[in-house]
């Protein structure tokens, strides 16, 4: 039996999220935590939804940034930027990046990740739990390319073994 792969399914792009779209991204973060789960101790509220935590400050502090990630036009997924850095030289911290899993191929989470880092340079770090054995190659793949000063390390992070990357993008 041949497994057919699916066509690429059109162009990325990348949006601002405004405040009427924090509704949207909300929902989607219940999918993110539901991902999440598998490697780090999140649990359900007894509601069955993830308490979530308030994306507020996404919308109201300068250095933090929410986007919307739509391919062939249709919502893909979102990525929230903030400051809540490990590393002293960091600024730019990688919050949350979640892409529906019909959008996880071709390429797709890596051309992602690359718009954003370009699209807000300077200082920045990405975590990922260590146990995510699909994000790290990704995040490696595209540091590698367009990242300066890449260092990786590994740390615990609230009691998750992790690895982060520690990186520079420059500006144009």
């Amino acid at each position: 039996m041949n497994a057919r792969v699916p066509e690429p399914p059109g162009e990325l792009v990348l949006r601002d999220a405004r405040r009427q779209d924090q509704p949207c991204i909300l929902n989607m973060m219940q999918l993110y935590y539901h991902d999440l789960m598998q490697w780090a101790p999140v649990r359900l509220h007894e509601s069955g939804l993830f308490a979530v935590p308030s994306i507020d400050k996404y919308f109201e502090r300068a250095g933090h940034h929410a986007l919307l990630i739509r391919v062939g036009g249709e919502l893909a997924g979102f990525a929230l930027v903030d400051d809540n850095v490990l590393d002293e030289d960091a600024r730019i911290n990688f919050g949350h990046f979640f892409m529906a899993y019909a959008y996880r191929h071709h390429g797709l989470p890596a051309a992602a990740l690359a718009a954003i880092l370009r699209r807000i340079p300077g200082h920045w770090e990405i975590v990922h739990a260590t146990a995510n054995r699909k994000a790290i190659p990704i995040s490696r793949q595209v540091l590698r390319q367009i990242a300066l000063e890449l260092r990786e390390t590994a740390q615990m992070v609230e009691d998750v073994p992790c690895t982060v990357f520690h990186f520079r993008i420059r500006g144009d």
